[in-house]
């Protein structure tokens, strides 16, 4: 199984190397396909995760998309054939384009192919934008928090719906904040990348000293219970 797992890895980033034009992130929405929709390997929010923790490390980030989702499945070998089968299509590629480039430079044919695959290439991103964005700002709390038989879990149910509402303000505002960062502050990604990082540590400890008032401030005993003398 764990063979079968390993080489279905090496296959699979294979592919999607051999047939991605435009870098690594035109590779996202075909790795989300492949590891979340069709296999069910990672969940989509879980490949969300994958891609803020690449994104921060230096390096490709298709090489490290690669890496760790070869970690998560089969370990150290499982990154080694990930990697390999990410990576050895451009390499032959380049070669061949290399020995030959000079030949096909100025041919009409060669410069209309690249022509039309600039425009695919772009929608590929722009999925890759959408596809994303989707699982973080459309995570939902789990269905025990958001639907309780008993009539006390109607509190918790609305408490979850104002979370994951929160929740996806919150993730619009960053964004949002991202792009200016980037595109008129110039800032680099890497700072982007940490600030939007403290604001969530930020974020987390308020929601838990909020939650501790609440708890504080509560009655003792379970929602709709009577204390009778």
């Amino acid at each position: 199984m764990q063979f079968k797992r390993l080489l279905e890895l090496f296959l699979i980033f294979f592919k999607i190397g051999a047939f991605t034009f435009g870098g690594g992130y035109a590779m996202i929405p075909l790795i989300r396909r492949e590891i979340s929709e069709r296999r069910e390997w990672l969940s989509p929010g879980d490949f969300a995760d994958v891609l803020a923790i690449v994104q921060s490390a230096p390096g490709a980030i298709a090489v490290n998309t690669a890496a760790f989702v070869g970690w998560r499945l089969g370990g150290f070998p499982g990154l080694v054939l990930a990697v390999l089968g990410a990576t050895l299509p451009s390499l032959l590629t380049i070669l061949i384009v290399a020995a030959v480039f000079l030949t096909f430079q100025q041919n009409e044919f060669v410069n209309a192919v690249f022509a039309g695959l600039r425009p695919a290439v772009f929608a590929l991103i722009v999925s890759a934008v959408f596809t994303v964005g989707r699982d973080v700002l459309g995570r939902r709390a789990p269905a025990g928090e958001a639907n309780g038989p008993a009539a006390g879990e109607a509190n918790r149910s609305t408490a979850a719906r104002e979370s994951s509402r929160a929740d996806r303000r919150f993730g619009v505002a960053e964004i949002v904040i991202g792009v200016l960062l980037l595109t008129l502050v110039r800032l680099h990604p890497i700072l982007v990348i940490l600030l939007a990082g403290a604001a969530g540590i930020v974020r987390g400890r308020v929601i838990a000293a909020r939650g501790l008032r609440a708890r504080t401030r509560s009655p003792a005993g379970p929602i709709g219970t009577t204390h009778e003398e």
